[in-house]
């Protein structure tokens, strides 16, 4: 349920949680509370920090539209003229055009999965042959919140998102889920190994939010819609 406080407004969710809490990743902001508090308890409380956590959410989105031109969108830090064309879909590295057709957002969808699952593969093979890791099974699917995840059955998933993102974050997240085969934590033997193979800075929350919304953009201009967290995966 949306409401309002002091000109922000906010989703309200109560859930079986001990402890309030605010979630604003997908850019919105969503109260989470434990059945029976109150919502004003908790924003008279830390309504001024949500406030500048907004706002600087509000300068990231922002600074991710930027990047944007109309008519293109950005797949693995290559520009690509977007062209509409039922009979001819497709993407073409070539030229750098990619054909959609409006009418149909699950064939666009389709295109930009086979195309990232085509890539994220190649990467998996590269760090498994660095790493002796290799995984059951690679999924792509479309998370509400994470970039990538990997089960406890060594499976790796990963995020329809990534193909809207720069080589060097998409190298990072995908090495970061197939170290995960060897370390389920974040702990030091799993940072010390990252930062050995991966060799730069990791991207921080501010660069990892900044994507996520520059992806939702694009995703926008593709016209792929939403999906629920039900969605069959593949």
């Amino acid at each position: 349920m949306k409401r309002e406080y002091e000109g922000m407004e906010y989703e309200l969710s109560y859930r079986n949680v001990k402890y309030a809490r605010v979630d604003m990743r997908e850019g919105r902001i969503i109260l989470i509370l434990p059945y029976g508090m109150s919502p004003e308890e908790v924003l008279k409380k830390h309504g001024e920090r949500i406030r500048k956590k907004w706002n600087e959410i509000e300068k990231i989105k922002e600074s991710a539209r930027k990047i944007l031109r109309e008519g293109e969108v950005i797949l693995l830090g290559e520009r690509y003229r977007i062209e509409k064309n039922c009979e001819n879909m497709g993407i073409d590295r070539q030229e750098r055009i990619i054909t959609i057709c409006p009418e149909r957002p699950d064939a666009t969808r389709e295109l930009i999965r086979r195309f990232l699952r085509a890539r994220i593969e190649r990467k998996v093979e590269k760090y498994s042959e660095i790493t002796g890791l290799h995984p059951k099974k690679i999924f792509i699917r479309e998370q509400i919140t994470k970039w990538g995840s990997c089960s406890n059955r060594k499976n790796l998933s990963f995020n329809l998102r990534l193909a809207f993102t720069p080589r060097d974050f998409f190298d990072y997240i995908v090495l970061h889920e197939v170290l995960h085969l060897r370390h389920m934590n974040h702990g030091k033997e799993f940072k010390n190994e990252l930062r050995k193979i991966y060799g730069k800075n990791p991207p921080d929350e501010k660069t990892m939010m900044k994507y996520w919304f520059r992806s939702t953009y694009m995703m926008e201009a593709l016209g792929i819609p939403e999906t629920s967290p039900s969605r069959k995966n593949s």
